[in-house]
């Protein structure tokens, strides 16, 4: 068995951001030569944290979960929630958010697990937390209740690297009206569109 099967790979929630975050920016620069809106960009945000935004405080506040990583990373209710989610967004003509949210909620579910994916022979999943994919079905590996501080103790450079560019990324397309016009920025070379600014051929 590999030996760290059974290890909980712990992610912090600015690497979370960032493994959606780059994606979607490269997609919507590649294909759409559009900036991310920053109220997109928080929907986006917000999204891939939702899973731990539900099972953390149930299993380590309320104590009703049997993990951190249980009720809302399993997908028995990660896929129902992205289709009604992104029926409801549909709806209301927002399906570009629904596909959004389901990238951003799943890419979250399966960065937990993602090494345990790679390394772990399919035959013992079930003994670690790719299990977290099937609860209740299949009982989950939980650790010893750790203070939330020693998550931070065990980042590595890599780890810690991917969180700083997701926070640098997050903060320069949030703020970056800001601060251009703070440093006196009145032009720019090539200004690529937001979704807050119509293009010219939406004007017309």
């Amino acid at each position: 068995m590999h030996q760290d099967s059974n290890r909980y790979s712990s992610m912090m929630p600015w690497g979370h951001f960032a493994v959606a975050f780059l994606p979607f920016l490269t997609y919507r620069l590649l294909r759409q030569q559009r900036l991310p809106s920053r109220r997109v960009t928080v929907f986006l945000f917000v999204a891939t944290q939702l899973p731990d935004l539900i099972d953390k405080p149930l299993a380590w506040g309320l104590h009703v979960l049997p993990s951190g990583r249980s009720f809302a990373h399993s997908l028995l209710f990660a896929v129902p929630l992205v289709i009604a989610v992104t029926i409801f967004l549909t709806r209301g003509d927002r399906a570009t958010l629904g596909a959004l949210f389901t990238f951003g909620y799943l890419s979250h579910v399966f960065a937990d697990i993602y090494d345990l994916l790679l390394t772990v022979p399919p035959d013992q999943w079930q003994t670690t937390y790719v299990a977290s994919l099937y609860w209740p079905l299949v009982a989950i590996p939980a650790p010893e209740p750790m203070p939330f501080v020693y998550y931070f103790t065990r980042i590595s450079p890599t780890r810690y690297a991917q969180g700083s560019l997701g926070l640098a990324l997050f903060a320069a397309f949030f703020f970056y009206p800001e601060l251009a016009a703070a440093v006196g920025r009145r032009q720019s070379p090539v200004k690529l569109p937001t979704d807050e600014e119509p293009t010219a051929a939406n004007e017309r």
